[in-house]
């Protein structure tokens, strides 16, 4: 072969394996090719409050319009909409007269992407919970809400963890969210309705899933029905936040609930940034992120509680869904429960005839659970006393 073919040849190896080694390092489809940016939106404690209360505070129809606007802003595809729990159930009669169908039929239609499961979501038990997740259009994770009896068997209706794709198609970061509900939840909700399942130690939830989420995702946060503090026996985000660091499994990011927290400025552990956005949907956290796939690391850029409210543009389609479910409570909540010869008044600084109505009715509603009806009647005359 003479010299110049075989110059020839080398170019054209030489070319060969440099466009081999361009074509390696591009991204597949739907892989993240760079740092990037995204936007995590989150709410918790919304508790059914489809509509503003009396002073126009929150409203489904003025949070769906902000979360419209910022899908614009920023594009949609870049935007995570996620919930902490205590969606549908502990307060407003539009969501608990339809036993939460009324709520979780307006967050699908907002395009919530993933949820976590609060102590109220087990209010009416476990089979309309069952009946709400399946109704949901995005999956519900706890990964310390186990089967009892098994070490890290899931009921049905959960499941531990999700990965979540945010960013255009071919163009994406995966975002693995680990869900964790309070561990009090049995002691908080009614008795039964959390029969044959436990609350794992949310700390060891969170291990025992993490390098398995961490193998799947470019960066990982804690979606948590978990306060900031805490509360008696029971751990705060700050306290699990300093044992995953402990533990050299530290998290970026948790966003909580519960504890109708008013956060304004992420709570800082170690490297983790804890964030919450009061409750019943009168506060939207954004969060500003960036992540990188080659550390896996996620860097809050910055954080944000809105401020929701009647004064904001509406959501017109959320606005009329609203509206429909109002028509539908509206014939129960006309409905007589009983009679009165004088004014019930409320007083939140003492005593008052409304309280004792609730109070004295609560206690008739416990006896029905009391195995001891006697003990139970003559503690209840003491405390009269």
């Amino acid at each position: 072969m003479s010299s110049s073919k075989k110059r020839v040849l080398a170019i054209l190896l030489t070319l060969a394996m440099l466009v081999s080694t361009l074509v390696g390092a591009l991204p597949t489809h739907g892989e993240a090719s760079a740092v990037k940016q995204i936007t995590i939106l989150h709410t918790n404690d919304f508790h059914g409050n489809l509509e503003p209360d009396s002073s126009g505070r929150g409203g489904a129809a003025y949070l769906a319009g902000k979360i419209n606007a910022i899908r614009a802003e920023v594009g949609a595809a870049n935007v995570a909409l996620i919930d902490a729990g205590d969606v549908y159930f502990g307060g407003a009669p539009i969501s608990a007269l339809t036993m939460g169908e009324s709520a979780i039929d307006v967050f699908t239609m907002m395009g919530y992407q993933v949820g976590c499961y609060g102590n109220h979501e087990f209010d009416k038990g476990q089979t309309v919970l069952a009946e709400r997740t399946a109704q949901s259009g995005y999956p519900w994770v706890g990964a310390n809400v186990v089967v009892e009896g098994t070490e890290w068997d899931h009921p049905a209706w959960v499941q531990p963890y999700t990965i979540l794709n945010v960013g255009p198609v071919g163009d994406q970061v995966k975002l693995g969210i680990i869900g964790l509900s309070t561990d009090e939840t049995p002691v908080v909700t009614l008795k039964g309705t959390t029969d044959g399942i436990v609350f794992k130690d949310p700390t060891a939830a969170v291990l025992h899933y993490y390098d398995e989420v961490m193998a799947q995702a470019d960066a990982l946060i804690v979606l948590a029905h978990v306060g900031t503090n805490d509360s008696g026996p029971y751990k705060g985000l700050k306290t699990i936040a300093q044992e995953l660091i402990n533990a050299g499994k530290p998290v970026d990011l948790m966003i909580g609930g519960h504890q109708h927290e008013q956060i304004t400025t992420p709570i800082v552990v170690g490297g983790t940034r804890i964030v919450e956005a009061y409750y019943a949907g009168r506060n939207l956290g954004r969060v500003t992120a960036t992540i990188d796939p080659a550390t896996k690391k996620l860097t809050v850029d910055a954080f944000q509680a809105i401020t929701i409210n009647n004064t904001l543009p509406a959501d017109p389609d959320v606005a009329a869904r609203v509206a429909y479910w109002k028509g539908v409570v509206a014939p129960i909540m006309a409905q007589p429960v009983g009679t009165t010869n004088v004014s019930l008044i409320r007083d939140y600084n003492a005593e008052s005839n409304i309280g004792d109505l609730v109070a004295d009715s609560m206690l008739w509603k416990a006896d029905e659970y009391d195995d001891d009806d006697e003990a139970d009647e003559q503690s209840h005359e003491e405390t009269r006393r």
